[in-house]
C-alpha cells in the first residue's frame, strides 16, 4: 500500500516540476522590462510664478524629482521646455533646452533660474554638484510656429505669458513631466 502512495506522490511532484519550468520559461520570455517610475514636482510654487520686466530678476523655482531604483533609471536627463504666448495666450514661439539638468542620485532637489528674455542664458543651474560660483545657463533656441526660425529676444519681448515644461526621462522608460505658468508683468 506504501508503494501506490510513494508513486503518486513521486509523479505529482515530476508533474508540478515540469508545469514550473514550463511556466517560468513561457513567462520570462513573454515579460517586457518594467519601465523606470518618475515623479517631477515643484516645491516653491503651485504651478504659477511671474516675471517682471522692469526688474528683469529671474524666476527661481525648485524642482524636486524622484526615479525609481533599477538597471536604466539611474541618471535621467532633464529637458526644459518653454512656450512663449501673447496677452491672448497666441504662439510666438517653443523651444527645448535638452539635458539641462542631470539626476546624480534617485532623489534629487534642483534650484533653477529662468530667464525669459535672456536666450543665450534662459536655464541656469544654481545647485549643480561639484559646481562653485554662478554657472553660466544654457541656450534656448525658441522656434517659431512652423519650426523654420530661431525668434530672437526682440519678438519674444512680445509675450505675456512663457508655459514651462520639466520633462524627467531616466533611459530604461518611464516619464515625469510637470508644468509651471509664468506670468509676463510690465
Amino acid at each position: 500500500m506504501r508503494f501506490p502512495t510513494a508513486l503518486v506522490l513521486t509523479l505529482t511532484l515530476a508533474a508540478n516540476a515540469l508545469g514550473q519550468a514550463g511556466r517560468s520559461s513561457s513567462s520570462a520570455s513573454s515579460n517586457a522590462p518594467v519601465p523606470c517610475s518618475a515623479d517631477a514636482r515643484w516645491t516653491n510654487t503651485t504651478g504659477s510664478s511671474s516675471y517682471s520686466r522692469q526688474t528683469a530678476v529671474p524666476v527661481s523655482l525648485n524642482l524636486l524629482a524622484h526615479v525609481s531604483k533599477g538597471s536604466g533609471c539611474s541618471g535621467p536627463d532633464i529637458a526644459v521646455t518653454a512656450t512663449f504666448l501673447g496677452e491672448n495666450q497666441d504662439y510666438i514661439c517653443s523651444g527645448t533646452v535638452l539635458q539641462a539638468l542631470q539626476m546624480t542620485s534617485d532623489i534629487q532637489n534642483f534650484n533653477i533660474e529662468i530667464r525669459p528674455f535672456s536666450q543665450l542664458d534662459f536655464v541656469r543651474w544654481r545647485n549643480m554638484p561639484g559646481g562653485r560660483g554662478i554657472q553660466q545657463g544654457k541656450r534656448l533656441a525658441c522656434l517659431n510656429l512652423d519650426g523654420t526660425a530661431d525668434v530672437g529676444d526682440l519678438d519674444r519681448q512680445k509675450a505675456g505669458w512663457v508655459r514651462l515644461s520639466v520633462a524627467v526621462q531616466p533611459s530604461g522608460g518611464g516619464l515625469a513631466i510637470t508644468e509651471a505658468m509664468i506670468r509676463i508683468a510690465p
